[in-house]
């Protein structure tokens, strides 16, 4: 019952590109990977003002939103 990774796995599951299931866990990992890096270093998200979870994370998001 974490909301955060239940969040996260949301978001996951509801991906255009989510297959629905995997037929192995090492097509889950070659699935994943990419996406992680993708959600967290290209997709700006709206929740934290259209940064991404990196920029946020390093303190990059200030003198972004600044400009």
């Amino acid at each position: 019952d974490n909301p955060y990774s239940e969040a996260g796995f949301k978001t996951l599951k509801y991906a255009p590109d989510f297959p629905g299931s995997f037929g192995s866990p090492q097509d889950a990992r070659a699935f994943v990977g990419p996406w992680l890096e993708f959600y967290n270093h290209e997709h700006r998200h709206s929740g934290i003002r259209y940064v991404t979870p990196a920029q946020r994370h390093a303190g990059e998001d200030h003198p972004i939103l600044a400009a």
